[in-house]
């Protein structure tokens, strides 16, 4: 058709087309490409943040543990030997240290049902059993740990330790019998 007079061509040029429909690819890729980092960041600080719980775990472990050995090698800590009731799992061995607390060391620990725990008393000559913590084994049925004893009963004051099993979070006195005691000579 011809043009009418007075009137020009606007025909936008074939480059310019080329430029949009490129400039437009770049747009969408850089946009995909910012989602998937902004995913990939999110990830990263998930990471970050589990590493950062992990260590401080690990930390307060090392911290436990050297607790521990510190208590084991002082000369002022006595050993016990806790004998289970019916003999069929190995003794409980526990360290007494009244300035530095308890460990309490034991093996094949049987499985505890929901909310309950086990839960270490001292037998005074005098009185009532008295708490001095409550425990759980791990997945293995292994026990190693620290206990800060809080009571005012020293070991020349005990006959016994005794654990029972108890609700969790313990019992101000035992509900249960002894499953395993130890006489203090």
């Amino acid at each position: 058709m011809p043009e009418e007079p007075g009137t020009t061509s606007r025909t936008i040029p074939a480059w310019v087309w080329a430029a949009t429909v490129a400039l437009l690819l770049v747009v969408i890729f850089a946009s995909w490409q910012a989602q998937r980092l902004s995913g990939q960041l999110a990830e990263m600080r998930e990471q970050v943040h589990a590493d950062r719980a992990r260590k401080l775990s690990l930390e307060a472990q090392r911290k436990e543990y050297e607790a521990i050995v510190a208590l084991l090698a002082a000369p002022e800590t006595r050993a016990f030997e806790l004998q289970r009731q019916d003999k069929s799992l190995p003794p409980v061995l526990l360290y007494w240290n009244e300035q530095l607390g308890m460990v309490i060391s034991g093996r094949k620990w049987p499985p505890l049902v929901p909310n309950r725990s086990f839960q270490l008393w001292i037998v005074p000559k005098k009185g009532n059993p008295v708490s001095a913590g409550v425990f759980q084994p791990d997945a293995n049925g292994r026990v190693i740990k620290l206990i800060r004893v809080e009571t005012p009963v020293r070991i020349s004051d005990a006959v016994a330790l005794t654990i029972s099993e108890e609700p969790a979070g313990g019992s101000p006195q035992p509900t249960t019998d002894a499953i395993w005691t130890g006489r203090i000579k």
